[in-house]
């Protein structure tokens, strides 16, 4: 009735960690639904889905999202190193590590940082910026819209190349 099972409801995080982490955006999506394990509550929408995510630097993101477990995990490796946000989307508070030690992040309440930041730039009368004005929320519903089209076809779903034209470029120098 929300519109949406996990995916919708969690898994829009992961597609957009994904594609801030990277600074690009996915080219193509494969995914697989989970086992239903409660057919009586997931008539409607999925119980658990898993699904990849290709990128044109050849980078693959591997996520899944489920109301079956209570894994909250952010997890990227490279070259030189990793990092990993544990927990990642909840409400925290947030911990974190990489390759090169521990994250110290200061324990606030992120939603209401948030809301007061957006507050001061309309009181300001400046331009919301791009990722908070919606415009990476519908990138990011695309690439959604392909994660259901390839989990219901089992083919890779490409994503047109107006999505994947992106406002950030990629940070060269966190490889």
């Amino acid at each position: 009735m929300s519109g949406g099972g996990p995916l919708m409801n969690l898994g829009v995080y992961c597609v957009q960690a994904s594609r801030y982490t990277l600074g690009e955006e996915p080219i193509s999506a494969t995914a697989q639904f989970g086992p239903v394990t409660r057919p009586d509550l997931y008539k409607e929408v999925e119980e658990s889905i898993t699904w990849q995510l290709n990128f044109p630097s050849g980078a693959v993101a591997t996520s899944t999202s489920s109301n079956k477990s209570s894994v909250d995990r952010f997890f990227a490796s490279a070259d030189k190193g990793f990092f990993e946000l544990s927990p990642a989307v909840s409400y925290g508070p947030f911990r974190g590590r990489s390759s090169e030690g521990e994250f110290d992040f200061p324990v606030i309440n992120q939603q209401a940082a948030q809301m007061d930041g957006i507050a001061k730039v309309i009181l300001e009368g400046n331009q919301l910026p791009e990722h908070i004005s919606g415009i990476e929320g519908r990138k990011d519903m695309k690439v959604l819209e392909a994660i259901y089209k390839a989990a219901e076809s089992g083919n890779k779903v490409y994503l047109s190349k107006a999505t994947n034209k992106s406002a950030r470029s990629p940070d060269t120098s966190r490889q």
